[in-house]
């Protein structure tokens, strides 16, 4: 049955021992039932992000060093663990704002859309003292992402009305400071598009100038019944907004491992030969994931509360025409990272060697991007300069494809 992907290692070598095996191991006795509910699975995903920002939100601080402290070096870093800006979505976030604060002397209405624990915070409050006020609408799905993010502005100096209150879907509570009002808005992760379009613009009270979909926050969109939602939600986001950023996850880079198994799951379910234990088997692992590039990645240490949470991933070209189908105009695709976004807030080599190497390939220099990469190898492993490769690394007509772990696009209509 698994004949075709079985080399893929000891995932499918399992499984094949699981399900054509003279009797079925006790986990797989599961497979007699259909796979959960689009509604139960989004709310498993909650639950998950629930617990692993409330384990951050006791240490909130603007410092990397607590992301650290409250989820330790072996942890399957997400999202929700990453609580800082790195400079790449500094500098796009700037752009989008500051091009709308050209054609308005008012605030500057801001959709920061699955807002976390509010990574963005710290950048829109130095953003509005030094060029002018802001209104945002926050919004999440995670009831402790967005008590967290109460927590983070709280420790910045906001002017709470009241203490944390969002007990029920849809509803909202206000934070001020004196150049920046912010409007938490607990979203539902289980009903249309079309719902969450309207209960957004009824907050906003107009159209927004910038929205900003953060870094995962499209890439953890799973499908609904088997059909993606993200291309229905970057069309609602152009008629919300004027402009848009969005940090995605580059599918030929991040998360290899996990796409190459999902990806052979998805190719073992569509043999029309495959037994029914075998069918219900993989169908209870895929979950959401069974459209192409989607797939579930671990968090937390193993042995101890490991989590899957879903994912998904793009390339430069797929995110283009995306958003030129959902009605933008002027759309630009960039480098966001090349290192781990964890690692880049975390450990300052990293970030040096990122935000250098970055820089040389933006700016053309190939040539030296690969002599930097050779020599921080060879420090690395002992190794003399001239045993590395000679011939060019870098493809210029797939550069961002080939080396970015996360991309930014900013686009327009």
């Amino acid at each position: 049955l698994f004949e075709p992907v079985l080399k893929t290692g000891a995932y499918f070598r399992k499984a094949y021992t699981v399900c054509m095996g003279p009797h079925l191991h006790s986990d797989a006795m599961a497979v007699a039932a259909l796979p959960t509910a689009f509604a139960a699975e989004i709310a498993d995903q909650v639950r998950v992000y629930d617990a692993r920002y409330s384990k951050e939100s006791f240490a909130t601080t603007t410092m990397a060093d607590a992301q650290g402290h409250a989820f330790g070096k072996k942890d399957g870093a997400g999202v929700e663990a990453v609580n800082e800006i790195i400079p790449a979505e500094a500098t796009a976030l700037r752009e989008c704002i500051l091009r709308q604060r050209e054609s308005t002397s008012s605030v500057t209405l801001i959709l920061d859309f699955g807002c976390g624990d509010g990574r963005y915070l710290n950048e829109l409050l130095r953003i509005s003292r030094e060029h002018g006020p802001l209104r945002i609408v926050a919004t999440d799905i995670s009831l402790g992402a967005l008590e967290a993010m109460f927590l983070r502005a709280t420790n910045l100096g906001c002017k709470p009305i009241g203490s944390f209150e969002l007990n029920q879907l849809w509803s909202h509570q206000s934070l001020m400071w004196d150049t920046l009002e912010l409007l938490l808005l607990l979203a539902d992760g289980t009903c249309s598009v079309e719902t969450v379009e309207t209960q957004c613009r009824k907050v906003l009270g107009g159209e927004a100038d910038v929205v900003i979909c953060g870094w995962g926050t499209l890439s953890s969109i799973p499908p609904m019944h088997g059909v993606s939602r993200q291309e229905a939600f970057l069309a609602a986001f152009c008629r919300l907004g004027k402009s848009l950023m969005n940090v995605l996850s580059n599918k030929h880079v991040n998360h290899l491992v996990p796409q190459r198994r999902f990806n052979a799951m998805r190719q073992a379910l569509a043999d029309e030969n495959i037994p029914a234990a075998a069918r219900e088997w993989l169908m209870q692992r895929l979950r959401m994931a069974v459209l192409p590039d989607t797939y579930y990645y671990p968090v937390g240490v193993a042995g101890s509360g490991r989590e899957w949470l879903f994912y998904s991933g793009i390339g430069e070209e797929g995110e283009r025409n995306r958003l030129c189908a959902a009605g933008y105009s002027n759309v630009q695709v960039r480098i966001c990272s090349i290192i781990n976004f964890y690692d880049v807030l975390t450990k300052p080599r990293s970030a040096r060697l990122n935000n250098a190497v970055m820089a040389l390939l933006e700016q053309g220099k190939h040539w030296k991007a690969q002599l930097l990469l050779s020599r921080c190898v060879g420090r690395a492993t002992m190794r003399p300069l001239h045993e590395f490769r000679t011939a060019p690394l870098f493809n210029e007509h797939w550069l961002r494809n080939q080396v970015a772990r996360y991309l930014v696009s900013i686009a327009s209509r």
